[in-house]
């Protein structure tokens, strides 16, 4: 999560007119380790991950392909806006707890 914060802030020092967070090997994010949203100190740095990302001067695209589970689903919704593959599937935690 320390990377990607650390690219979001470099992202915001950046003279870029756009940013596309894309993911890799044919799928955007699997999601988090559930373990570690247990951990106060990785939800806390999500959390400024998250907020640094919405925040940023610039339009921010989510190019969803494959999978976009839990915390990918988080980071797409940070984006201004998210565009997906015909075969991207997504799918949250929280969908499934009673």
């Amino acid at each position: 999560m320390i990377e990607l914060h650390d690219a979001v802030r470099r992202v915001a020092e950046d003279n870029l007119r756009c940013l596309v967070l894309t993911g890799d090997e044919g799928h955007f994010c699997a999601g988090a380790d559930l373990t570690e949203l247990e951990d106060l100190a990785f939800t806390g740095d999500l959390r400024a991950a998250l907020d640094d990302l919405s925040a940023l001067p610039l339009p921010t695209v989510a190019a969803i392909a494959g999978s976009c589970m839990g915390l990918g689903m988080q980071l797409a919704l940070a984006c201004d806006l998210r565009l997906a593959t015909a075969d991207a599937r997504s799918r949250s935690r929280w969908r499934s707890s009673g």
